[in-house]
């Protein structure tokens, strides 16, 4: 549980964000499998996988940015006149099992302005940057295969709240992409 008298709320924001309050905190994972996870679970068409060199990130903001403390401390303001986009790389300072199971961490935009996506391309560096496009035809053996290697809802959410989700991958299909049988019979 963060502390109560956290000086910046990111711990619980972070807390509040792994239990599905919006923010614009994006999630991320020390694990590639947690990651793929997460990018396929509920996929309409693609999904997108995001590796980040979290460690080269830091630097670069460091380096760019001495103010770097500064413009951490006013992130949660709505600041429109922002000419540096950023992502601020977070690790929660405190664990609980659902971040412990899913090896949390965070980027956190200085603006809402751009787009993670976006921010990451203004970095100029493709070397700590990797896009990984997942195409639905392949989603469902992997999902099975992550299945396989202990990575599912029931382990990602511990608790109840994992046990009802992993109704959803019954079958391999996702319950929320199935479309009601017509009763009426044909003749």
């Amino acid at each position: 549980m963060p502390k109560e008298k956290d000086d910046i709320n990111f711990n619980w924001l972070s807390m509040m964000q792994h239990y599905g309050a919006p923010s614009r905190m994006l999630d991320f994972s020390f694990s590639p499998y947690v990651a793929l996870f997460f990018a396929i679970s509920g996929i309409d068409t693609e999904a997108v996988v995001f590796c980040v060199k979290y460690s080269e990130l830091q630097e670069i903001d460091n380096k760019f940015y001495p103010d770097i403390d500064d413009i951490k401390t006013n992130v949660m303001k709505q600041n429109t006149d922002i000419n540096r986009a950023i992502l601020i790389p977070y690790e929660p300072q405190f664990t609980n099992n659902r971040i412990m199971a899913q090896q949390g961490a965070f980027l956190i935009p200085n603006t809402i302005n751009y787009s993670h996506d976006d921010i990451l391309n203004k970095y100029d560096n493709d070397n700590f940057v990797y896009k990984i496009i997942i195409h639905e035809e392949i989603a469902y053996q992997l999902i099975e295969k992550l299945a396989q290697m202990n990575i599912s809802s029931i382990n990602i959410y511990p608790g109840l709240e994992g046990f009802c989700k992993s109704f959803e991958n019954i079958g391999i299909i996702p319950i929320n992409r199935l479309r009601p049988i017509n009763t009426e019979l044909n003749a």
